[in-house]
Parts: C-alpha cells; sequence; structure tokens
C-alpha cells in the first residue's frame, strides 16, 4: 500500500483534473471486489436523521465479487497503473485460475483520460443502442453528456424501456442541479426517472434488456467520460441479470418518480439553479 496524494517528489506530473475513480480490490489472484464502494467511514450503512451532515447519512452502493479466469484481467490493469504511477516492483502474480468457476462471462473494462473516449464509455453507449426490450441505470452522478442523452432518448422513443436511478439527494448539489436540467427532454422522450430517497446514491449499475449488466465505478457524468480512470465489470447472464433488476426495484419502492407534467411546472428560481449548475457540467 503506497499513499501520498501529493507526492511533492512524484515523477508523474500532477493533473488536478485526472482523478483514479476505480475501486478494486484483488486477493490472490483469485478473487476480484470492484464496484462503487470507497474505504470511508460512511459505509458503516447507519442512517442518520435527514437534514444532518452527508457523512453520517445511510448511502446505498453495489459491489461485485468475482472468481474465475477473469481474475487476471483485473490484477493486470492494477499492475498496469502501479507500474505507471512507478510504483515498487510487485512481486510476481499468482497463475489465475484455469476453470471457469460459473455459468457467468465476465470482461473487465476500464477506461482512462487518454483513451479519447473510454471504452467503459462507449461499451455502455453501443450497449444501449443495441438494447431492444429495457435499460435500467443506476447512477450516483447524473450529469450527462450529450452522447449520453441522444442514446437514452432515442432508445425511449422506440419502444425501450428506459429507466433511470439517480440520487434525490447528494453531496454535491450543484451535481443535483446540473443532470435535472436535462429531465425535461429525457421525460419528454418517454425516459422514466426515479430519484432515490432516505439514503445517498452511490452505486453504479446497468442492466440492459435483463441480460448485460454492469457494475463499476463510472457513473453517468462528464468526469467519468473525459476526465476520471474508471472500472466496470461486464456480466453476461441472465440469472445475474435477475439479480440486477431485483435491486432496480427494491430501489425503486424507496424513490420518488418524477411526474413529467408536474415537472414542467416548476417554478422559474428551480430552473435558474438548474441552468447555472449546468455551465459547469464537465467539472462537477
Amino acid at each position: 500500500l503506497e499513499y501520498n496524494p501529493i507526492r511533492p517528489n512524484g515523477r508523474v506530473p500532477i493533473d488536478p483534473n485526472r482523478r483514479d475513480h476505480r475501486k478494486l480490490l484483488c486477493v490472490d489472484g483469485r478473487v476480484c471486489i470492484t464496484g462503487g464502494v470507497n474505504i470511508s467511514k460512511v459505509y458503516q450503512n447507519a442512517p442518520a436523521p435527514r437534514g444532518t451532515d452527508p457523512d453520517d447519512q445511510a448511502w446505498r452502493d453495489t459491489d461485485v465479487r468475482i472468481e474465475g479466469p477473469v481474475t487476471a484481467q483485473f490484477e493486470r490493469l492494477y499492475a498496469d497503473t502501479w507500474r505507471d504511477q512507478h510504483g515498487r516492483p510487485l512481486p510476481p502474480a499468482p497463475p489465475p485460475p484455469v476453470v471457469p468457476v460459473g455459468d457467468l462471462l465476465v470482461q473487465a473494462i476500464d477506461g482512462a483520460p487518454e483513451d479519447g473516449q473510454p471504452l467503459i464509455y462507449r461499451t455502455l453507449l453501443a450497449s444501449i443502442a443495441l438494447s431492444q426490450r429495457s435499460v435500467h441505470l443506476t447512477t450516483g452522478f447524473f450529469v450527462p453528456t450529450p452522447d449520453m442523452l441522444h442514446a437514452l432518448e432515442a432508445a425511449a422513443r422506440r419502444g425501450v424501456d428506459v429507466q433511470l436511478m439517480v440520487p434525490g439527494q447528494s453531496d454535491s448539489t450543484m451535481s443535483l442541479w446540473a443532470g435535472r436540467s436535462n429531465y425535461g427532454d429525457l421525460l419528454d422522450a418517454g425516459v422514466q426517472i426515479h430519484e432515490l430517497q432516505g439514503r445517498i446514491l452511490h452505486a453504479k449499475t446497468a442492466v440492459i434488456d435483463g441480460a448485460w449488466s454492469a457494475v463499476g465505478s463510472a457513473n453517468l457524468d462528464w468526469r467519468s467520460a473525459i476526465w476520471n480512470n474508471e472500472i466496470d465489470a461486464v456480466i453476461l447472464g441472465e440469472n445475474f441479470g435477475r439479480q440486477m433488476e431485483a435491486l432496480f426495484n427494491a430501489d425503486r419502492q424507496r424513490s420518488h418518480t418524477i411526474d413529467r407534467t408536474a415537472w414542467h411546472r416548476r417554478g422559474p428560481i428551480q430552473r435558474l439553479r438548474e441552468l447555472q449548475a449546468r455551465t459547469l457540467s464537465r467539472f462537477l
């Protein structure tokens, strides 16, 4: 473990906008855990009264535990980052399992600013474009790019059941307002939007057509699309897809669904807040 966020003597240039947003734990080359969970006291998940400090409120997040040959991909991504940051030489990685331990197909997908349009982002856009029945996305920060908005609206207009689970409260108020500035067009296209209540949403998941799922660190925001290093596990399988749908439906029971008519009647002060926040979308 090495940690030095300032690194005055570091050999890698400091870029204030580039952040390693990945959350990855690899154990003995055989087990990997990835998702949205950080190492932080907020994940004690002890609910506190509304209106208290966000650090004292319950957070809603999702991780996935992975075994099998794909763990070698996650180990390699970690080792590549360690080497790029000029860390001390790592001991040889243990050989990965060669025998599958389940019936799911899993792939590790990463994204980095130097990729231009990261593979994580391109993969999600392509999966939405190819969807036939349903697109159910959960995100802790919703500040979408134009490409993402177009993909979601186009899918909804061709009859796909597009639903978004987004935060109803957040530790970033500006992100909330910026995301809400997009609600009108999405609702007009037929997208359903649910704001989770009573806890801070931090999960980043997707389930498309009940069979294509993703769990990882990438939000539906500009930072994940162009600034951050991210990692997702893409999982193919209907059994896992059903588990993801169950999580999404459980969150729906704790959420407020945005009504299209009521939304278009919101007041000028709220619209002004949204417009102001939207100007900062790329940096939230």
